[in-house]
Protein backbone atom coordinates (compact mmCIF):
# COMPACT_ATOMS: atom_id res chain seq x y z
CA UNK A 1 0.00 0.00 0.00
CA UNK A 2 1.09 3.61 -1.06
CA UNK A 3 1.78 5.84 1.61
CA UNK A 4 -1.73 7.16 1.23
CA UNK A 5 -4.35 6.38 3.98
CA UNK A 6 -7.73 5.03 3.49
CA UNK A 7 -10.37 6.34 5.14
CA UNK A 8 -14.09 6.08 5.26
CA UNK A 9 -16.97 7.64 7.49
CA UNK A 10 -18.61 3.84 7.98
CA UNK A 11 -17.51 -0.06 8.25
CA UNK A 12 -14.14 -0.10 6.71
CA UNK A 13 -13.35 -3.68 5.70
CA UNK A 14 -10.19 -4.47 3.81
CA UNK A 15 -9.25 -8.35 2.54
CA UNK A 16 -6.41 -9.17 0.06
CA UNK A 17 -6.00 -12.75 -0.98
CA UNK A 18 -1.98 -13.11 -0.40
CA UNK A 19 -0.07 -10.07 1.26
CA UNK A 20 -1.25 -6.58 2.58
CA UNK A 21 2.07 -4.41 2.64
CA UNK A 22 2.19 -0.99 4.36
CA UNK A 23 4.63 1.83 3.31
CA UNK A 24 5.87 4.37 6.02
CA UNK A 25 2.79 6.62 6.45
CA UNK A 26 -0.03 4.90 5.16
CA UNK A 27 -3.27 3.41 7.02
CA UNK A 28 -6.72 2.60 7.30
CA UNK A 29 -9.24 5.14 9.06
CA UNK A 30 -12.86 4.33 9.96
CA UNK A 31 -15.64 6.28 11.59
CA UNK A 32 -16.93 2.98 12.16
CA UNK A 33 -15.27 -0.44 12.88
CA UNK A 34 -12.35 -1.37 10.95
CA UNK A 35 -11.19 -5.09 9.26
CA UNK A 36 -7.75 -5.89 7.46
CA UNK A 37 -7.09 -9.66 6.40
CA UNK A 38 -4.23 -10.74 4.42
CA UNK A 39 -4.46 -14.78 3.95
CA UNK A 40 -0.34 -14.64 3.89
CA UNK A 41 1.58 -11.61 5.41
CA UNK A 42 -0.01 -8.51 6.70
CA UNK A 43 1.38 -5.07 7.89
CA UNK A 44 -0.12 -2.32 8.90
CA UNK A 45 1.02 0.56 9.44
CA UNK A 46 -1.37 2.73 11.17
CA UNK A 47 -5.13 2.07 11.65
CA UNK A 48 -8.22 3.57 13.48
CA UNK A 49 -11.86 2.55 13.91
CA UNK A 50 -14.32 2.13 16.82
CA UNK A 51 -13.15 -1.78 17.09
CA UNK A 52 -9.89 -2.52 15.39
CA UNK A 53 -9.47 -5.60 14.18
CA UNK A 54 -6.19 -6.82 12.01
CA UNK A 55 -5.44 -10.51 10.73
CA UNK A 56 -2.54 -12.65 8.91
CA UNK A 57 -3.23 -15.78 7.77
CA UNK A 58 -6.58 -15.89 7.27
CA UNK A 59 -9.64 -14.41 4.98
CA UNK A 60 -13.27 -13.83 6.22
CA UNK A 61 -15.50 -16.63 4.43
CA UNK A 62 -12.62 -19.34 5.65
CA UNK A 63 -15.15 -21.81 8.03
CA UNK A 64 -14.66 -20.96 11.70
CA UNK A 65 -11.64 -18.59 9.86
CA UNK A 66 -8.88 -20.83 9.46
CA UNK A 67 -5.81 -19.77 10.21
CA UNK A 68 -2.22 -20.51 8.48
CA UNK A 69 1.15 -19.20 9.47
CA UNK A 70 1.14 -15.95 8.23
CA UNK A 71 3.14 -12.83 9.83
CA UNK A 72 1.05 -9.62 11.29
CA UNK A 73 3.28 -6.63 11.67
CA UNK A 74 1.96 -3.73 12.90
CA UNK A 75 2.79 -0.35 13.47
CA UNK A 76 6.76 1.24 14.10
CA UNK A 77 7.80 4.85 15.59
CA UNK A 78 5.38 7.31 15.53
CA UNK A 79 2.57 5.15 14.20
CA UNK A 80 -0.75 4.81 15.75
CA UNK A 81 -2.86 1.59 16.23
CA UNK A 82 -6.54 3.32 17.71
CA UNK A 83 -9.66 1.82 18.59
CA UNK A 84 -11.57 4.61 19.77
CA UNK A 85 -14.44 3.28 21.82
CA UNK A 86 -14.06 -1.02 21.60
CA UNK A 87 -11.71 -3.33 21.08
CA UNK A 88 -8.00 -3.58 19.28
CA UNK A 89 -7.58 -7.03 18.12
CA UNK A 90 -4.02 -8.49 16.71
CA UNK A 91 -4.55 -11.91 15.20
CA UNK A 92 -1.86 -14.41 13.32
CA UNK A 93 -1.83 -17.86 12.35
CA UNK A 94 1.92 -17.75 12.67
CA UNK A 95 3.68 -14.32 14.53
CA UNK A 96 2.42 -11.09 15.76
CA UNK A 97 4.94 -8.43 16.08
CA UNK A 98 4.63 -5.16 17.37
CA UNK A 99 7.54 -2.88 15.90
CA UNK A 100 9.96 -1.13 17.99
CA UNK A 101 8.19 2.36 18.89
CA UNK A 102 4.39 1.65 18.20
CA UNK A 103 1.52 3.19 20.28
CA UNK A 104 -1.98 1.10 20.24
CA UNK A 105 -4.48 2.05 22.18
CA UNK A 106 -7.94 1.20 22.82
CA UNK A 107 -11.47 2.17 24.65
CA UNK A 108 -11.78 -1.36 25.81
CA UNK A 109 -9.92 -4.15 25.49
CA UNK A 110 -6.33 -5.01 23.74
CA UNK A 111 -5.75 -8.58 22.69
CA UNK A 112 -3.49 -10.26 20.91
CA UNK A 113 -3.70 -13.97 19.19
CA UNK A 114 -1.22 -16.54 17.46
CA UNK A 115 -0.31 -19.75 16.12
CA UNK A 116 3.81 -18.91 16.42
CA UNK A 117 4.84 -16.21 18.64
CA UNK A 118 3.80 -12.60 19.71
CA UNK A 119 6.50 -10.00 19.82
CA UNK A 120 6.03 -6.06 21.64
CA UNK A 121 9.16 -4.25 20.63
CA UNK A 122 11.04 -1.82 22.59
CA UNK A 123 9.18 1.03 23.74
CA UNK A 124 6.10 0.40 22.48
CA UNK A 125 3.45 1.21 24.82
CA UNK A 126 -0.35 -0.84 25.22
CA UNK A 127 -3.23 1.14 26.25
CA UNK A 128 -6.34 0.14 26.79
CA UNK A 129 -9.88 1.06 28.45
CA UNK A 130 -8.96 4.62 27.42
CA UNK A 131 -12.70 5.11 27.21
CA UNK A 132 -13.60 4.98 30.73
CA UNK A 133 -16.24 2.56 29.89
CA UNK A 134 -17.72 1.40 33.91
CA UNK A 135 -17.02 -2.51 32.56
CA UNK A 136 -13.45 -2.29 31.21
CA UNK A 137 -12.32 -4.75 28.42
CA UNK A 138 -8.76 -6.73 29.29
CA UNK A 139 -5.11 -6.57 27.81
CA UNK A 140 -4.65 -10.72 26.74
CA UNK A 141 -1.61 -11.30 24.78
CA UNK A 142 -1.81 -15.42 23.74
CA UNK A 143 0.45 -16.68 22.04
CA UNK A 144 -0.14 -19.97 20.74
CA UNK A 145 -3.47 -19.87 21.30
CA UNK A 146 -4.44 -20.41 17.50
CA UNK A 147 -3.42 -23.64 15.95
CA UNK A 148 -2.55 -23.27 11.94
CA UNK A 149 -3.12 -25.60 9.22
CA UNK A 150 0.23 -26.01 8.88
CA UNK A 151 2.31 -27.43 12.34
CA UNK A 152 5.30 -25.25 13.21
CA UNK A 153 8.90 -26.75 12.64
CA UNK A 154 10.09 -29.31 14.92
CA UNK A 155 12.13 -26.98 17.89
CA UNK A 156 9.72 -24.15 16.87
CA UNK A 157 7.71 -23.00 20.22
CA UNK A 158 5.24 -20.09 20.69
CA UNK A 159 7.04 -17.27 23.04
CA UNK A 160 5.43 -14.30 24.05
CA UNK A 161 8.52 -11.64 24.41
CA UNK A 162 7.67 -8.22 25.83
CA UNK A 163 10.99 -6.39 24.97
CA UNK A 164 12.50 -3.57 27.57
CA UNK A 165 11.38 -0.47 27.44
CA UNK A 166 7.67 -1.37 26.58
CA UNK A 167 4.52 -0.17 28.59
CA UNK A 168 1.32 -2.14 29.11
CA UNK A 169 -1.35 0.19 30.67
CA UNK A 170 -4.85 -1.90 31.29
CA UNK A 171 -6.09 0.43 33.42
CA UNK A 172 -8.89 -0.96 35.08
CA UNK A 173 -9.03 -3.77 33.30
CA UNK A 174 -6.42 -7.29 33.74
CA UNK A 175 -3.80 -8.43 31.93
CA UNK A 176 -3.23 -11.55 31.43
CA UNK A 177 -0.56 -13.32 29.37
CA UNK A 178 0.33 -17.07 28.04
CA UNK A 179 2.92 -18.79 25.94
CA UNK A 180 5.06 -21.84 26.24
CA UNK A 181 7.68 -18.86 27.28
CA UNK A 182 6.94 -15.76 28.83
CA UNK A 183 9.62 -13.13 29.03
CA UNK A 184 8.95 -9.39 30.07
CA UNK A 185 11.84 -8.38 31.51
CA UNK A 186 12.62 -5.27 31.45
CA UNK A 187 8.93 -4.29 30.19
CA UNK A 188 6.51 -2.10 32.46
CA UNK A 189 2.87 -3.64 33.08
CA UNK A 190 0.25 -1.86 34.90
CA UNK A 191 -3.72 -3.22 35.50
CA UNK A 192 -6.35 -4.06 37.76
CA UNK A 193 -5.20 -7.79 38.25
CA UNK A 194 -2.03 -10.24 36.35
CA UNK A 195 -1.61 -13.30 35.27
CA UNK A 196 0.96 -15.18 33.28
CA UNK A 197 0.70 -18.86 32.60
CA UNK A 198 2.91 -21.65 30.52
CA UNK A 199 1.95 -24.72 28.52
CA UNK A 200 3.93 -27.24 26.59
CA UNK A 201 6.37 -27.51 29.64
CA UNK A 202 9.27 -29.64 29.62
CA UNK A 203 9.71 -32.05 31.98
CA UNK A 204 12.28 -31.05 35.14
CA UNK A 205 15.93 -31.85 33.34
CA UNK A 206 14.65 -32.33 29.79
CA UNK A 207 15.81 -30.13 27.01
CA UNK A 208 14.33 -26.48 27.08
CA UNK A 209 13.93 -24.99 23.20
CA UNK A 210 15.62 -21.49 22.95
CA UNK A 211 13.43 -21.26 20.39
CA UNK A 212 15.39 -20.36 17.39
CA UNK A 213 18.21 -18.54 19.50
CA UNK A 214 15.53 -15.70 20.38
CA UNK A 215 14.95 -17.15 24.18
CA UNK A 216 18.31 -16.96 26.44
CA UNK A 217 19.35 -19.17 29.26
CA UNK A 218 17.42 -19.22 32.52
CA UNK A 219 14.22 -17.93 30.01
CA UNK A 220 13.85 -20.59 27.92
CA UNK A 221 10.74 -22.86 27.11
CA UNK A 222 8.64 -23.53 30.23
CA UNK A 223 9.79 -20.61 31.88
CA UNK A 224 8.51 -17.19 33.37
CA UNK A 225 10.94 -14.09 33.37
CA UNK A 226 9.05 -10.52 34.60
CA UNK A 227 9.66 -7.13 34.48
CA UNK A 228 7.93 -4.86 36.97
CA UNK A 229 4.39 -5.80 37.58
CA UNK A 230 2.19 -2.95 39.56
CA UNK A 231 -1.78 -4.12 40.35
CA UNK A 232 -4.52 -2.55 42.31
CA UNK A 233 -5.29 -6.76 42.87
CA UNK A 234 -3.85 -9.81 42.19
CA UNK A 235 -0.92 -11.16 40.93
CA UNK A 236 -1.01 -15.08 39.80
CA UNK A 237 2.02 -16.13 37.84
CA UNK A 238 2.10 -19.78 37.32
CA UNK A 239 -1.40 -21.30 38.49
CA UNK A 240 -2.58 -22.91 35.24
CA UNK A 241 -2.56 -26.14 34.83
CA UNK A 242 0.90 -26.34 34.26
CA UNK A 243 3.10 -25.09 36.77
CA UNK A 244 6.60 -23.36 34.91
CA UNK A 245 9.78 -24.67 35.15
CA UNK A 246 11.23 -21.69 36.36
CA UNK A 247 10.26 -18.46 37.28
CA UNK A 248 12.25 -15.13 37.65
CA UNK A 249 11.18 -11.64 38.16
CA UNK A 250 13.90 -8.69 37.68
CA UNK A 251 11.88 -5.97 38.81
CA UNK A 252 9.02 -4.80 41.34
CA UNK A 253 5.99 -7.04 41.96
CA UNK A 254 3.29 -5.12 43.53
CA UNK A 255 -0.60 -5.88 44.21
CA UNK A 256 -3.31 -6.59 46.46
CA UNK A 257 -2.00 -10.18 46.78
CA UNK A 258 0.91 -12.17 44.84
CA UNK A 259 1.07 -15.68 44.23
CA UNK A 260 3.99 -17.54 42.50
CA UNK A 261 4.85 -20.97 42.00
CA UNK A 262 7.72 -23.09 39.86
CA UNK A 263 9.22 -26.19 40.02
CA UNK A 264 12.84 -25.49 39.61
CA UNK A 265 13.84 -21.98 40.88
Amino acid sequence: MSPVPVDTLGLLSVTAGQDVTGEAGSGYLSAGNLEVYGARDAQIRNASGSNVSLFAGTVPGDSGNTYDQGQLLVGGTGTAITATAGSANLTSGGTVRVLPGSSISAGSGISASSGDDILIGSGSTLTANTAGNPSPGNVTLAAGSITPATPLAAGNIRSLIVSPGATVNAGTGAIALSGNAIVTTGATFSGASFTADVFGVPALGAAQSNDGGQLVAGCLQGDICLGAVTTTGAITVGQGSETPLHLAAASNLSGSAITLSSRGS
